[in-house]
């Protein structure tokens, strides 16, 4: 039986649902493996978990036992032992993944790409953007997370042909079955922020907003989930602008709570500056939730229409912010408006996307 591997840095909840979805689309002739690089995360303290089907591989349970050439000797001796023709990768700047690609290539496997940078992301060099063309070129291929990922990669040298968009996705009905869909009062939902706090989420501009819409009248809440260096920063932004008493910081929670939080609140709220793509706005998708997000986040390209099922603002638009803040909490025929809308979207939210896009590469051979 060959068999297809997707390779991340560290699984969590959206990788299990991208591979779940893939083994129930390869079905039983195609083995599906998830390979991490590490056995924890940087970034995210989420529990460890196997999906029901596909196999998941750990190289290193400790970074401290990391080398490029142990790296490249364990994924190339996993490429052999599980018969794998197609390998699909994230994290192409990373010399010791350019390296692992080109000898998969050698070896005579196809190599595949997952993405979601976009050309607005940060300010552009030509001359590292020259560079990465260069990396690129051992890839057959590249999933894609957004319109704007797409475009990018066309930019960087890829035909049309060779891009599949569907990368970022999660799996609905995981979301939606662990969600209690609790249902509070209209009144009392809460807008909700779910980010690491860190700079480029940009969340100094989503309380002030909050500040300008609500100090006042005290009507809404606001719930930040995350953990991250600004936490203490942020907690005295609160204060200093009269709404510590309205802002409640979770810190990280595992996915079980996020669905809650996000299923129980008003509106999410994504402000970021930079923000490849957004994951938590296809989570908001999956329980019909409005989304209120900035220009700069990737998943507003399919997954947020302005006015239909959430907002898109600017990232520096405090005054702005808050004006679409105070229209969404005081109008709950709009709102219910909103949530209703979201469902037209959870197709393109959903991990089944994911699989039909990698699926269609593997037959392409």
């Amino acid at each position: 039986m060959s068999a297809t591997i997707f390779l991340w840095d560290n699984l969590g909840p959206p990788h299990y649902d991208r591979l779940e979805s893939a083994q129930m689309y390869f079905g039983p002739d195609r083995k599906v493996i998830g390979a991490e690089i590490f056995g924890d995360s940087n970034e995210y303290d989420w529990k460890k978990g196997a999906g029901d089907s596909a196999r998941v591989v750990t190289l290193f349970e400790e970074r401290s036992a990391f080398g490029t050439l142990s790296f490249l000797k364990k994924l190339a001796g996993l490429v052999r032992r599980a018969k794998a023709r197609h390998v699909f990768v994230c994290n192409y700047d990373r010399g010791y993944i350019l390296l692992a690609a080109a000898l998969l290539r050698l070896m005579g496997r196809r190599v595949y790409l997952m993405i979601d940078s976009k050309f607005d992301d940060k300010p552009r060099q030509l001359s590292r953007e020259i560079l990465k063309a260069i990396y690129l070129l051992p890839y057959n291929g590249v999933l894609a997370a957004s319109d704007r990922s797409q475009d990018y990669l066309r930019f960087l040298g890829f035909r049309s042909e060779q891009i599949r968009a569907g990368y970022d996705t999660i799996d609905v009905a995981r979301l939606r079955a662990q969600c209690s869909f609790s249902v509070p009062a209209f009144a009392e939902r809460p807008f909700v922020i779910v980010a690491r706090l860190v700079a480029k989420k940009n969340i100094h501009t989503a309380l002030r907003a909050f500040a300008l819409a609500f100090r006042q009248t005290r009507e809404r809440r606001l719930k930040i989930c995350g953990s991250g260096p600004l936490l203490e920063e942020l907690k005295a932004l609160a204060a200093e602008l009269g709404i510590a008493d309205l802002v409640e910081f979770t810190g990280f929670l595992q996915t079980e709570a996020i669905s809650d939080a996000v299923g129980q609140s008003l509106a999410l709220v994504l402000p970021s500056t930079e923000e490849q793509f957004g994951q938590v706005v296809a989570e908001a998708v999956a329980l019909s939730i409005p989304v209120m997000v900035s220009l700069a986040c990737g998943a507003r390209d399919e997954l947020v229409r302005n006015g239909v099922n959430g907002f898109i603002f600017e990232p520096t638009n405090v005054e702005g912010l808050a004006y679409l803040m105070k229209l969404i909490a005081r109008d709950e025929l709009l709102w219910r408006e909103m949530a209703e809308n979201s469902k037209s979207f959870l197709p393109l939210a959903d991990s089944a996307r994911f699989a039909e896009a990698a699926a269609k590469f593997v037959q392409m051979e």
